[in-house]
């Protein structure tokens, strides 16, 4: 029987977002390759029907709950507890997060007997106390082999600070989803080159279609697009509501936009859309627990932010043979126009509205190539970076490798 590396993998909380999807995605296709111990510190977000039945949960300290609760989740737990927090926050924002957890760690025991242990989120800032996955993984786990895995562009939008470096210097290796945001971790942490690695993430192609299974109608005789996103001025929605307006008001008007999710600027952009006259073109319909038949019923998916790492949505809209129409974000040419399953525009107004205008009128114009494999590279790349850490000797060899 071929021995399983014995894996501890680490996260704040499982709420919501892309992070969490990832890790399900990534316990959902590791799990037969690795004896994954799973240490969520706040324990209460997890969704065990999402977690393989040979993951073991590992319940974490009560101390673990500072750093993956929320302010109002501690309040509700304990009056000590908040704070406690308070004080690690006045800590983190006057001196550093790494000074602020100091005054945790002696009251969390520490886990042993690890081959591997994975931070599955890289910690946000330097100046907070938030996640703390990396720090605790040094500090309070004893592994063979410690790795984070990077979702972020450090280089445009990650919380870089240079700081975090002596952080990443006592791991063994660092793991980017894509190669774009390798390369841009790179360019800020030049000296952690040679032990910078890639694992793409996975797309759970089965159980997306078997959500997608709902119906969702559009109108008909329209290209309608629709984004699932946060609503938050990164995401490039108000530039993208201009550009429909423009197009609208020069008589191109056989599209819809259909908007899933909230965020902090849901009033705003309500405002905006009322104010422009596209009410009857573009609908917010708030946050949908199961966002694709959404997706499924429409013509594109549209993601025109200005800043992106490697959106797990990319796959999910290719997963139900929907075209992505995204602006250029890190990864977006590598996993979009060079993988088939969509059109990358330049990240400027100018280049969304051509984008937009092309897709409206000439409807038919992008298909996603036949029998694609979304995992493809991802297995690969997780394969290869288990065998490495079973023969530890050949981790040196296997970066060079990878460098080649």
């Amino acid at each position: 029987m071929v021995r399983k590396i014995k894996t501890l993998v680490v996260i704040d909380n499982l709420y919501t977002g892309g992070v969490a999807t990832s890790l399900y995605n990534y316990l959902y296709f590791a799990h037969e390759l690795m004896d994954i111990h799973l240490l969520v510190f706040d324990k209460d977000s997890i969704d065990k029907t999402k977690v393989p039945d040979n993951v073991e949960i590992v319940t974490p300290d009560k101390g673990l709950h500072i750093l993956g609760k929320n302010h109002s989740r501690i309040k509700q737990e304990s009056f000590l507890m908040m704070l406690y927090r308070l004080i690690m926050i006045f800590l983190a924002r006057n001196i550093n997060g790494v000074v602020s957890r100091m005054i945790l760690w002696p009251f969390v025991k520490r886990q042993s007997g690890y081959d591997l242990a994975i931070a599955y989120a890289q910690d946000d800032s330097y100046k907070s106390i938030s996640k703390g996955c990396i720090d605790y993984i040094i500090k309070r786990v004893v592994a063979k082999h410690k790795s984070v895995i990077v979702h972020c562009d450090y280089k445009n939008f990650g919380g870089y600070d240079l700081r975090q470096i002596n952080m990443f210097k006592k791991l063994n290796s660092i793991i980017c989803v894509s190669d774009s945001c390798k390369r841009n971790f790179i360019e800020c942490f030049p000296e952690l080159r040679n032990k910078t690695i890639v694992c793409e993430n996975f797309t759970n192609v089965d159980a997306i279609r078997k959500l997608a299974a709902e119906s969702v109608s559009y109108p008909t005789e329209t290209v309608n697009f629709v984004s699932v996103c946060r609503l938050s001025e990164v995401k490039g929605l108000y530039r993208t509501i201009e550009a429909l307006g423009e197009l609208r008001d020069n008589g191109i008007v056989n599209f819809t936009w259909t908007i899933v999710g909230e965020g902090p600027e849901y009033k705003k952009l309500k405002s905006i859309i009322k104010e422009k006259q596209l009410t009857s073109k573009i609908t917010l319909v708030g946050n949908k627990e199961n966002p694709y038949p959404y997706i499924k019923n429409a013509s594109y998916f549209l993601l025109p932010s200005l800043h992106e790492a490697a959106p797990m949505v990319y796959g999910e809209a290719a997963s139900l043979g929907v075209p992505v129409l995204s602006t250029e974000t890190c990864s977006a040419i590598e996993l979009v126009q060079e993988r088939g399953i969509g059109v990358v525009v330049p990240n400027d107004y100018d280049g969304l509205l051509q984008g937009l205008r092309k897709l409206i009128m000439n409807p038919n114009s992008i298909h996603i190539k036949n029998n694609l494999d979304l995992n493809k590279f991802a297995m690969i790349q997780l394969k290869n970076f288990i065998e490495s850490i079973k023969n530890r000797k050949c981790i040196k060899k296997y970066l060079q490798y990878y460098m080649a």
